[in-house]
């Protein structure tokens, strides 16, 4: 074993070059190389490949997703104003719907008040008709009673004086 102060002699020598060059260094950078080459063809690059087909998917369907979120809007819009013009067909059918319900319902009216008005005049000429048959009857009658109660009084009179 070396003393302490063998080891610092050793320090003391050495600080005085950078570094010392051998075959150790040669044989390392030479490792260092080709490992770096084999890293490279066989990692590297493939990631790196794998690492950009990613960033391109990415990218396509981001432009895609852009698109069809262009479309989504375009498709909105025009189905807000398919509605618009829907509902406006819809309040002009209802409109003219209401209206029609209307005006059939004021002929129908209109035609129950002439029928009215026609059954109203048959049943008053008719009335009319039976209310002169039965005056004519009553005065007939009203007279043949007058007749008798004077022929009664006539005859009791008569009779009495």
């Amino acid at each position: 074993m070396d003393s302490p102060k063998v080891r610092l002699r050793g320090l003391e020598r050495s600080r005085g070059r950078a570094v010392e060059l051998n075959i150790s260094i040669f044989v390392q950078l030479g490792i260092f190389t080709l490992l770096y080459f084999w890293l490279r063809y066989f990692l590297f690059t493939p990631l790196l490949k794998v690492l950009d087909e990613r960033e391109r998917r990415i990218e396509g369907a981001a432009k895609e997703a852009e698109s069809l979120e262009a479309m989504n809007a375009d498709y909105e819009r025009e189905i807000d104003v398919r509605l618009s013009k829907a509902n406006a067909e819809a309040r002009q059918e209802l409109t003219r719907l209401r209206d029609e319900g209307r005006n059939a319902e004021q002929r129908a009216l209109d035609n129950a008040k002439r029928q009215a008005a026609v059954e109203l005049d048959a049943a008053d000429e008719k009335f009319s008709g039976m209310l002169a048959k039965a005056s004519k009857d009553a005065d007939v009658e009203a007279q043949a009673l007058a007749n008798l109660i004077i022929e009664d009084t006539l005859e009791r009179g008569v009779a009495h004086a």
